[in-house]
């Protein structure tokens, strides 16, 4: 059976180094405003919180500049909003009915939000995926701004 990759390496080398370096900073950086360790720990926190910032904003920065017209597409992918993205917000994409099938919970919340259990077409993205991709672009450009 073949293979068909949906995304070319480049593409998966970098959401690889962006979900170990979001889980790292995530962690040390909420244990740390929340005073969840100790002083001598907050500090070798930070130390590693920045450690894992530098491959952060380098695998970023590399991406965008050695596969530009990827990071366009990417771009112009979660940017492009049309019908039928509005319309997967409805149910959100049939989710709580694959979840929760035809249980009385399901046609409970029905009853308040949810359309039918189907989906409207998507293009390579969902909507929930091009919401997200929206607050990881935004995020780094903060991040990247304000240290």
């Amino acid at each position: 059976m073949d293979v068909v990759l949906r995304h070319p390496a480049s593409s998966r080398i970098v959401h690889i180094i962006h979900m170990i370096c979001w889980t790292a900073l995530g962690i040390t950086g909420f244990a740390v405003h929340f005073n969840l360790v100790d002083e001598a720990t907050k500090a070798e926190f930070m130390k590693w919180h920045i450690y894992f910032a530098i491959p952060l904003t380098l695998a970023t920065i590399g991406y965008v500049v050695i596969t530009p017209d990827r990071a366009f597409l990417f771009l112009k992918e979660i940017l492009n909003w049309d019908r039928d993205t509005i319309a997967w917000w409805k149910n959100f994409g049939g989710y709580p009915y694959k979840f929760l099938g035809k249980t009385p919970l399901y046609k409970y919340i029905q009853r308040f939000w949810f359309a039918k259990p189907g989906c409207p077409p998507q293009s390579k993205y969902n909507a929930g995926q091009k919401l997200f991709g929206l607050c990881v672009v935004v995020s780094l450009a903060v991040l990247g701004v304000t240290g």
